[in-house]
């Protein structure tokens, strides 16, 4: 398989300096890439299992058909709201697109209010008294580090490439095994990559 290479053309000469600089203007304009980072996020949630918990208050409630006496704890954790269909729609195709709306100038079907109700429900770095305190720094550092990874290397699967058994479910085949633990333990993929400026491929 080739070597992949970025759809925007690259200046061989235009230094490290230069291109921090412009990972400066990502919030700006980095739509697109900050679109995949958050599709990644949701199928592969940093944090996906810790509940967004809930106490039933007053006389009880019913949940999806279920009876919760006062005082039960209860929650949804990360990874189910993640692939709820009446959130997401194609919850397990990787669509960035589904983080863009109209507005972006991107012809995808989906709406502002789409997009805003996507938003509302998604939780890559917790909630509650459980949310990450650095969540724009890290949200930052992971498109500085993607702008970086695909200025400075091409790349390509790695010839050894394995997906973890899945679960057995149908829709679940394309989705790489996640172990919970205090954060996400992601297994794969694993790519091979070459410096464009010379140097042999390496796997990571």
């Amino acid at each position: 398989m080739p070597l992949l290479e970025t759809e925007q053309p690259r200046k061989s000469d235009t230094s490290l300096l230069q291109l921090r600089i412009l990972v400066k203007d990502l919030d700006a304009a980095g739509t697109y890439l900050e679109a995949r980072v958050l599709e990644s996020m949701r199928m592969a949630p940093p944090v996906a299992t810790s509940p967004l918990e809930r106490v039933t208050l007053g006389n009880g409630i019913e949940v999806d058909g279920h009876w919760f006496s006062v005082g039960i704890t209860s929650g949804v954790c990360f990874y189910v709201s993640n692939f709820n269909k009446t959130i997401h729609r194609y919850t397990y195709r990787f669509w960035p697109e589904r983080w863009l709306s109209s507005k972006d100038g991107a012809t995808n079907g989906f709406t502002a209010e789409d997009v805003q109700w996507s938003e509302t429900n998604f939780f890559p770095f917790s909630a509650g008294d459980q949310h990450c305190p650095a969540r724009t720094l890290a949200s930052r550092n992971l498109k500085a580090f993607v702008a970086n990874m695909l200025w400075h290397f091409d790349f390509r699967p790695a010839t050894n490439l394995t997906v973890d058994e899945s679960s057995g479910k149908e829709g679940q085949m394309r989705l790489f095994s996640i172990e919970n633990a205090l954060i996400s333990i992601i297994h794969g993929p694993a790519f091979k990559f070459k410096a464009r400026l010379g140097g042999n491929i390496s796997s990571s």
